[in-house]
């Protein structure tokens, strides 16, 4: 019963919830069966041992049913009777289980309350309940300040179930309920297209695959209509649009996208909120990438923003242990040392524990680093000796790289230059284009350090490094060029 759907159910409850539905489970009116009561008490057991040996069917039917005599290796019969049992035991419970989900989400939502009335009032034919209903939902969401495209779903439908309803008010109200309806539907429908069309160009960036833009054609004339100045989810959709489809050419249009994007996102909902935000933050660090320093200012301003208000959370509440770096770093550069410190100190504890000591060596290595305390950085280095996971290895090798050449270590250099390269050669864990990657700054590491007292060679190898794309740490590079030209 390890990955059964009815377990993965249950451990979906968090304590809280578990409480509350084994109440919820002894009321009669959901549930009458003790069996099934002694069946979610013995699934609780096994939440935080999902491997444990004694999960298994006939286990749990000997505690259910008190079977101690039934055999530990049943047999034909018996073994499909064991089978049967727990299959209905499984049916039973889930059915409750969805009760109690269903009667809390209506619990915690009014307008979802509102809407489970409004259907059951038509039904009934419940004329002045459905529209009094009718009412209240059209109060609620026209209440509620969220820029949400949902909200005009909702009074689509609103208007939708009016006009579909058999008794109507009078003609000229109906008039009025059609054009309403389709002002909605077609601010919705809008709406969904530049949704879909962000989502389709971020996963086409993500999976750097070509994905194919829906309503492309309808999106590009959306561009003169007029209407979008009015509509403010729909000018933000449409600008975050127009960045991404151009791959970041115009930074213009990326500021005024961050702009309405800030002067927005208290409004929004959170799926949106955190989503926007993330499409905003990454364009800033492809810019920096792309060596336009001055969004590295910017990239450190979004990072204190989305950690202000917790949008870079993962949904358990943990931290992505590659933006906790991404973070460090930009920091760093920026030269906050201070603040990246306090950083490292607060929330490092909010990624998994497992990783939590490898994450302030590297970080603080690193802030040393940053700092020129290049003795300093080794040390904390030197604290670890068996980093596990190949992305650190790979930090922890560059950063000792470029300690040794700022400490001008010329000839311990070369020969960790060597080894470096050895590790990444036999390292099939590493992909070619990250191999790449570090090969060019071992490449060009070596050039420099025998190159140090030649400007010209320095020169034309700066003219040879600066368009190069798959260098690692290019800035660096271009940096200790300069020190010596």
């Amino acid at each position: 019963m390890h990955s059964s759907k009815i377990l993965q159910l249950v451990r979906s409850l968090n304590l809280k919830e578990r409480k509350e539905f084994g109440r919820f489970l002894k009321m009669d009116f959901f549930n009458r069966k003790e069996e099934v009561i002694r069946f979610y008490n013995v699934l609780k057991r096994f939440i935080d041992e999902p491997e444990s040996p004694n999960l298994k069917k006939i286990n749990v039917f000997r505690k259910v049913f008190n079977k101690e005599k039934v055999s530990r290796h049943p047999r034909g019969e018996e073994k499909q009777v064991i089978h049967r049992r727990i299959t209905y035991l499984s049916y039973e419970l889930r059915k409750v289980i969805e009760q109690y989900l269903m009667l809390k989400e209506l619990k915690e939502n009014d307008l979802l309350k509102e809407k489970v009335l409004m259907e059951g009032f038509k039904r009934r034919q419940s004329d002045a309940l459905f529209f009094q209903s009718c009412k209240r939902i059209e109060e609620k969401v026209e209440e509620n300040n969220v820029l949400d495209y949902l909200k005009d779903l909702d009074l689509f439908l609103v208007y939708h179930n009016c006009i579909t309803y058999a008794k109507t008010e009078s003609d000229n109200s109906e008039g009025k309920m059609f054009k309403a309806a389709c002002n909605y539907l077609d601010r919705f429908n809008r709406s969904c297209k530049f949704r879909y069309g962000l989502t389709a160009i971020v996963r086409g960036k993500i999976f750097t695959e070509n994905y194919e833009v829906p309503f492309s054609k309808e999106l590009e004339l959306f561009s003169k209509d007029s209407l979008k100045a009015t509509e403010p989810l729909i000018s933000l959709y449409h600008s975050m649009y127009l960045v991404l489809k151009s791959d970041l050419a115009n930074i213009d249009e990326y500021y005024n996208m961050k702009k309405l994007v800030l002067e927005h996102l208290d409004h929004l909902p959170q799926r949106e909120k955190k989503e926007l935000y993330l499409v905003t933050l990454n364009c800033a660090i492809i810019y920096f990438n792309r060596g336009k320093s001055e969004f590295a200012i910017e990239t450190h301003k979004l990072h204190r923003l989305g950690l202000e208000k917790e949008l870079m959370m993962e949904k358990d509440d943990k931290l992505d242990y590659f933006g906790f770096n991404n973070i460090v770093f930009t920091a760093c550069f920026v030269n906050e040392f201070d603040w990246a410190e306090r950083f490292i100190q607060k929330y490092h504890l909010l990624l998994d524990p497992e990783i939590q000591d490898t994450a302030v060596i590297l970080s603080m290595a690193n802030v040393y680093f940053r700092k020129g305390e290049f003795d300093a950085s080794l040390d904390k280095l030197n604290e670890k000796t068996d980093f596990v996971n190949t992305y650190d290895k790979l930090v922890e090798r560059g950063l000792r790289l470029r300690c040794y050449f700022e400490m001008k270590e010329f000839d311990v250099l070369e020969s960790y230059l060597h080894t470096y390269r050895k590790f990444i050669d036999r390292n099939r864990d590493i992909a070619d284009n990250v191999k790449k990657r570090d090969y060019n700054l071992i490449k060009y590491t070596r050039k420099i350090m025998f190159s140090i007292h030649d400007k010209e060679k320095l020169q034309k190898m700066k003219e040879e490094l600066e368009p190069l794309a798959g260098v690692k740490y290019k800035p660096w590079l271009l940096d200790k060029i300069g020190d010596y030209l």
